[in-house]
Formats: structure tokens, sequence, C-alpha cells
């Protein structure tokens, strides 16, 4: 239970959030006025979900010395799909933003987790070497 409390929290302020905003999207005529309020709600719901996501993901490394990188596909598929962005290459733009940041977290957390315990990938790859009697080190 102790795992899931940070994960149901910080969904359930997730959803929360994102339907307050979605439910400014209903409102057609700010949508008329101002175009650019889909691009900033767009970046709004972006930012909440990738921040939450990298929270998580700080909060079970350091905590638990798990890396969890759960939501980068999730995300993506928002961004490219349900998300009201006013072109395919702010979407493409965005995309590739969020996919940057998380190889980035994905590694330096995976180098950290090696530095830590001193082996590759947490000991599930190893090097072998053959000696002189041909057998395996």
């Amino acid at each position: 239970m102790g795992l899931a409390l940070p994960e149901v929290g910080t969904h359930t302020l997730i959803l929360i959030i994102c339907l307050a905003l979605f439910c400014a999207t209903f409102n057609e005529a700010l949508f008329r006025a101002h175009h650019w309020t889909q691009l900033l709600l767009s970046c709004l719901v972006v930012v909440l979900i990738l921040g939450c996501d990298v929270a998580l993901t700080l909060h079970f490394y350091l905590a638990h010395a798990r890396v969890r990188i759960a939501s980068a596909f999730q995300l993506l598929l928002i961004i490219h799909f349900f998300l009201p962005l006013p072109s395919k290459g702010l979407a493409l733009a965005l995309g590739t933003l969020v996919s940057v940041i998380y190889l980035l977290l994905s590694g330096l957390l995976l180098h950290a987790e090696r530095r830590r315990t001193g082996s590759p990938s947490n000991g599930a790859h190893r090097v072998s070497k053959r000696t002189k009697q041909g057998e395996l080190s």
C-alpha cells in the first residue's frame, strides 16, 4: 500500500486539474477570441503530467531505489491524439521535447543506479572471460 499511495494521489491530482482545464475548452467564445488558448491549455496539461511523472520517478528512486518511468508513452499518445494543438508541427515539437526529457531522466537515473551498485544494469549483464582451460569465469 505504501508504494501505491503516491501514485494514486498524484494521478487523482492530475485528473482533477485536467478535468477543470478541459471544462474550459467547452467555452467556444474563448477559443474564437483568443487562438493561443488551445496551445496554452495543451502545454499546461503536458507540463502537469510530465511534472507529476518526473516527481513520482524521483520519489520512487530516492525513497525506494527503483527506477520507474511509467507515463512516457501515454503522454506521447495524449500529445499526438487528444490535445487541441492547432498544428501538427506543434504536436511534433512538444512530443520531441517530452521524449528528450524522458530520455535524459532515464539516462541519468540508470547511470546513477550503476554507480550506486557498482555493476551495469543492476547486475543483469555480466561480462565473462575465458581462462586458459577454456572455462568461463
